[in-house]
């Protein structure tokens, strides 16, 4: 899926924002008769959490913001995905875990290792039965360890100031 927004948004990027267009018609007018649209073209494992109390609703109205403004913001999300980061990825020195569902239909679980393998340290939890949509059912643990990585650096940051700092240096 990703291959062809790619070649799309480099190729013909007035083609997709025509259709950005055309889904922000959808999203705006019949709500929830597009979120079901969508929702058929899932995976199943995306299926499942959708059928999850709140999750359909939660999607839909995020879909809609996110299509608001004539499928703008959607569509510049698209090119800035399609673009170099401006940065090589093995200078990342940051603590990274990548969260990945294994049945994620978007994109595909063999990439992580490989992303994983370029950045420093990274952890991968690959998460069994999980499609993309993992972090509606595991946010708790994806943020408690976010707070266990930024308090990490930060606990690292201080210790680093504190040996550069020395009484009586000008």
């Amino acid at each position: 899926m990703w291959k062809a927004l790619h070649w799309g948004q480099i190729a013909f990027p007035w083609l997709n924002r025509t259709t950005f267009l055309w889904l922000s018609r959808q999203w705006a007018r019949r709500p929830d008769r597009t979120i079901d649209w969508f929702i058929r073209l899932m995976r199943q494992a995306e299926q499942d959490v959708t059928g999850q109390p709140g999750f359909r609703e939660l999607l839909r109205d995020a879909a809609v913001q996110g299509f608001a403004h004539h499928g703008r913001g959607v569509f510049d999300d698209a090119q800035a995905w399609c673009r170099p980061p401006g940065f090589a990825i093995e200078d990342v020195q940051a603590p990274t875990t990548l969260w990945h569902g294994t049945a994620d239909g978007v994109w595909a679980p063999g990439n992580i290792p490989y992303l994983a393998g370029r950045i420093a340290g990274a952890q991968v939890k690959l998460l069994p039965n999980q499609g993309h949509m993992l972090y509606l059912e595991n946010w708790e643990a994806i943020l408690t360890e976010m707070r266990g990585l930024l308090d990490q650096a930060e606990r690292h940051h201080l210790n680093r100031t504190r040996m550069a700092w020395r009484p009586g240096a000008s």
